[in-house]
This record gives C-alpha cells, structure tokens and sequence, in this order.
C-alpha cells in the first residue's frame, strides 16, 4: 500500500442520508429492496408520487445505496444511483444513502462499502434481536478505512470493473450449463416414464395424444382406478408435511416461513388431513407446475390439498414421474379450473380422470429406480456447479476487498486484461 492513503472516517467522506431536494409534484423512481443485486447493481423499479416520498429514503444520480438490514446487509444489496429519470429518487428505509465528497469517488465508494472489514464493522455495530437488526445510521460515520489519492482510486476502479466483467461471463457460462442440465433432466424422465429408450420393444400409438408412442405391452389406466381420495383427519403428535414444486413432499415437520404462523395447537392440527407411506400428495393450485409428491412418512398436509391413496397394486413412484414429466404436467394444467394461470386448480373430479400409462408392476419399479437414478446423476453435477459459483463469489469478495484496502500489488493492478474469458477468476 502506498504512503499516500490517508486514514479517514466516512463521515468525513461522504454524507450519510443527507437531505434531498424533491421536486414539488409528479413522478419518482422506486426502489424497494428487492430491486437492490447482491453484490452491487440495481434492477428496474416503479414510480412512487411526490407525495409519498416522506415515507422512504431519498437520493440522487451519484449516490451509493446499502442495505443496513440483516441479512441484506450482509449479503451486499448495494447499488450506485444512475439514469433516474428526474436525478431523484426513493428507496426503501431500510437502505442507508452515501453522498460522496469530491474526495471519493461514487465507484470507489461502492467496492469499498463491499470489503471484508466494513461487512465485519457493520455485524459488530448491529442493533435489534432476531431477523430485525440493522447498522445503525449514526455508527456507520465511525468507520475508518485508507483512502488513495484520486487518480489510484480511478486505476483501482478500472481494475475492479475488468475483472468483474471476466467473474460474470464465468456465472452465466455456469448459469447456461445448469439450465441446459435441467432441460436435461425433464427429457430424461419423459423419455424413461413413457418407455422410449426401449429400443427392443414394439411401440404403438397410445389412445392418449400426450402419451405419443409407448410399449405396445403396456396398458393404460384412469388414476381413479388406481388411487381413491383420502380425506382422514390427522393427529395432534404428526409432523405437518410441506409440499414443493422442486422436491415434492417433505419427509419431516415444515419449517416457518417468514410472517408465517406455525401451526402447534392440537385444535389446529386436528383440522389437518393424514397422509401414509405411498399417498400421492398434491395442492390443487400448483399441481400444473409440479406441487406434489409421494409421502415417504405417516404426517398431516394442508386440509387444502388432496391426498390420493393406492386402491391397487401401483408403485406411486412411477406415477408421480409420469406426472412430472413436460406432458404430464401439460396435461394436468389442461385439466386444471380458473380465469388466469395463478388461479388454476386442479380439483378430484379432473385428476381421477387423467389416463396414464401402466407398465406391469415390476417394470415400474425399475422405471422409477432408473429415473432416480439418471437424475440422481445430473443432480450431482448441478450441485458441483453451484459450489463452483460459491467459490467464484468468494474470489469475487476477496479480489474487491484486497483492490480497494490496497493489498494488491501494483503490478497485479495494472496488468493487461486477460484475453480468455475466465482466465483471470479460474476455480
């Protein structure tokens, strides 16, 4: 680091929700938190009139915002305030606002606010208990960092922006290679669920169209012959089980969400249906996009979903992955009752009419098994995926901390940008 950084307080570099001069009347640019980006950008907001502005935080073109919230604080939603349409604009009061001085730099600004020590001074001088505490307005000032001259904080800036560039290639190149490993993992089930990697087998035209051609062996069957509706009440000591989209059923009690009222009186849990071993579990208005699943425990779920128990010798498994197929799902938003997408449900009458294919009983055992399987296998690489973008946003940390503390070499600084994408960020 060199002689030349002088040791200041931000206060003395920048104003901390200084006062803004509004305009009288009309239109502002909103923000609310979720419009902040992890690690430093904004997305597109609405308008808010002039009228409410008294209720939020206000800026200007220039100045730098920051989540003082945990744990939006701490996972970097900050931004630099640019194009607003009338140079102000509002944002949620859990965002503290920076105006830099001439001496600082807006851009310099926002890295530094993201450096390890300023995250670490910010949990330290956090007040409030729970999921509520915030940095405080009134401590921020006291932070003090080194501050280069301007013309290193514009080389240190350039620097930081190049090689920004270079981690966010690498994140979408991991974001297109786990998209096209999900496509990936739809065709594969749909492919095994309806028996077309089965070169060796005669295939004929199904009397269902979303089947398309299946093993002329196989037979077909109304999920009505196959499952009866269940609607018995549950026991207070069962674990209330979640269904979700992504993992069907849950095999233990549900978490609480945030602002959610966990369900622990017996009363309440008495009104709750019981699900068995093998029950196939769907909530009625996000069937089409794959709320269900086959419980693997005795529990209880939503009096608003319908549980549909085995009438027959049937492996529940193979089922749901027929129904999770692309044109099982298809089918099921066919079927499903309502004006607009987000109102579709998917009642008994309609679901115990759905035919689907029925191979014999072994043979959907293995098919289930298969496709556990194969997904089990492109799951594995998904998750390695997603730690190598864990790894590439710690070195994304540590590149900004080290650039604007001044623990880089100058040589590092200053060298040439890297002509391969990645070369720079490799894991």
């Amino acid at each position: 680091m060199s002689t030349s950084w002088q040791v200041e307080r931000l206060r003395s570099l920048a104003q901390v929700n200084p006062a803004t001069r509004i305009p009288r009347k009309g239109q502002l640019d909103f923000f609310p938190m979720e419009a902040l980006v992890e690690g430093g950008g904004i997305a597109r907001g609405h308008s808010k009139d002039v009228s409410e502005a008294g209720g939020y935080s206000q800026f200007v073109n220039g100045d730098v915002l920051f989540a003082k919230v945990t744990p939006c604080f701490e996972n970097r939603k900050c931004a630099l305030a640019d194009g607003l349409e009338r140079g102000v604009g509002l944002a949620t009061t859990e965002v503290s606002v920076f105006r830099p001085s001439r001496r600082i730099l807006p851009e310099f600004l926002l890295y530094r606010l993201q450096a390890f020590d300023f995250q670490e001074f910010g949990v330290n001088a956090m007040r409030g208990v729970g999921g509520l505490k915030r940095v405080p307005d009134r401590m921020v000032g006291d932070f003090e960092l080194r501050l280069p001259p301007l013309p290193e904080q514009r080389r240190i800036v350039a620097f930081i922006e190049r090689e920004l560039a270079l981690f966010a290639e690498r994140r979408e190149a991991h974001e297109r290679k786990k998209a096209v490993l999900a496509e990936a993992k739809q065709a594969l089930r749909e492919a095994i669920a309806f028996g077309r990697l089965r070169p060796g087998d005669a295939r004929s035209p199904s009397e269902e169209p979303w089947h398309g051609e299946v093993p002329s062996h196989w037979g077909m069957d109304r999920l009505g012959n196959l499952f009866r509706e269940a609607a018995e009440l549950g026991y207070a000591d069962l674990p209330v089980l979640s269904v979700s989209i992504h993992s069907g059923i849950s095999d233990r009690e549900m978490a609480d969400e945030p602002g959610s009222r966990k369900v622990s009186r017996s009363e309440d849990r008495g009104i709750y249906k019981r699900v068995e071993p093998l029950d196939l579990v769907y909530n009625q208005m996000r069937a089409w996009q794959g709320g269900f699943g086959v419980a693997s425990v005795e529990g209880l779920v939503s009096p608003a979903y319908v549980v549909a128990r085995p009438r027959r010798r049937v492996v529940p498994a193979y089922v749901e992955h027929v129904l999770r197929s692309p044109s099982g799902i298809e089918e099921m938003r066919r079927r499903s009752r309502g004006i607009i997408d987000f109102r579709l449900r998917l009642y008994w009458d309609e679901f115990k009419d759905i035919r689907i294919p029925l191979p014999p009983i072994e043979e959907q055992s293995a098919i289930a098994a298969d496709i556990d399987a194969k997904l089990d296998m492109v799951d594995r690489q998904i998750v390695l995926l997603e730690k190598s973008q864990e790894g590439l946003a710690l070195q994304r940390s540590a590149l900004i901390h080290e650039a604007v503390t001044g623990a880089l070499a100058p040589a590092v600084m200053g060298r040439a940008a890297p002509t391969k994408p990645g070369a720079a960020c490799a894991v």
